[in-house]
């Protein structure tokens, strides 16, 4: 696809599972990323790449374009390399820089016409992960390969999910008095990159949409800083609206993970997955725990 004036010299394997596969391409003394992932999820990230990002006021990689794969369900992505040094948000200037950029992309990508090129990301996906996951979960109990303290596990979650699910209604009205915009899904250091001396970078837009900026504000930005940015353009919204959001966010990853997570549990190797399980089960409790919610207290005893 190429030409043969333009075949690469070198190529550099980056990230190979499953039938995701990158590739760092050395052509004409320079370097391109190549991506062959699932169709579906090039077109989404070719069209953040060229009909939104590439109009914002913020830095992005550039896109080249797409080309098909021998696999009809593949594409390739062909991208600017954007080096190799992350985002880490324990160093004052990348967390600074990264919270900045987010805010500044938020406000610019609000505008409704990118609604129709995004997935919907909104409260109602994730009700639909909750419902999932109790179905999973509950029907993961008799998996004769669990032990009585799995069970007990499973319950306590079942019962964390019911908890959640009585207090949609107010989550679902928080979510609403924010702006949608395009969110990435996934804003954390190993999908950030930093190009001297201070761009940013963000790649893997696979889990990307349109939302409240719940999911973004949960990896690691500074609030703060966040904030001085974006309440210039959301009036009305204060920062402990802000706070309860991004306790949402977390409680909308958990919700993704669990319903992940159940969809192993049937089967007879569930060590795994009830590891995860074990983990989600106490973020969940300590999310919920930090809303106040005064239902919560009773299901903590004895944990």
């Amino acid at each position: 696809q190429l030409g043969s004036q333009h075949c690469p010299s070198r190529i550099e394997v980056l990230k190979h599972k499953g039938h995701s596969l990158v590739l760092r391409l050395w052509v004409d003394g320079g370097s391109v990323i190549a991506k062959r992932t699932k169709a579906a999820m090039v077109t989404l990230e070719q069209k953040i790449y060229e009909r939104i990002l590439k109009t914002l006021p913020v830095s992005t990689l550039r896109c080249y374009g797409s080309v098909e794969d021998e696999n009809p369900g593949r594409r390739w992505l062909f991208l600017e390399d954007a080096g190799d040094e992350k985002c880490s948000f324990r160093i004052p200037e990348h967390r600074d820089l990264a919270s900045r950029w987010l805010a500044d992309m938020h406000i610019s990508a609000s505008n409704p016409e990118f609604k129709s090129l995004l997935p919907d990301c909104s409260p109602p996906r994730y009700f639909a992960y909750l419902q999932n996951a109790r179905v999973g979960v509950r029907n993961a109990r008799t998996n004769s390969v669990l032990r009585p303290d799995d069970i007990e596990l499973l319950d306590q979650v079942l019962q964390q999910l019911d908890i959640v699910e009585s207090r949609w209604t107010e989550i679902a009205a928080l979510a609403a008095r924010f702006p949608g915009t395009l969110t990435h899904g996934d804003f954390v250091k190993k999908n950030l990159r930093i190009r001297a001396p201070h761009v940013l970078l963000p790649l893997d837009w696979e889990t990307a949409g349109w939302a409240s900026a719940a999911t973004d504000l949960c990896g690691g930005v500074d609030l703060w800083i966040y904030w001085s940015v974006a309440r210039q353009a959301w009036r009305g919204i204060s920062f402990h609206d802000l706070e309860r959001l991004v306790e949402q966010g977390r409680i909308f990853g958990l919700l993704a993970a669990i319903e992940w997570a159940s969809r192993s549990l049937p089967f007879q190797w569930v060590e795994r997955p009830m590891a995860n399980m074990r983990l989600y089960q106490t973020q969940l409790a300590e999310c919920v725990a930090r809303t106040g919610w005064e239902s919560w207290t009773g299901l903590r005893r004895g944990w």
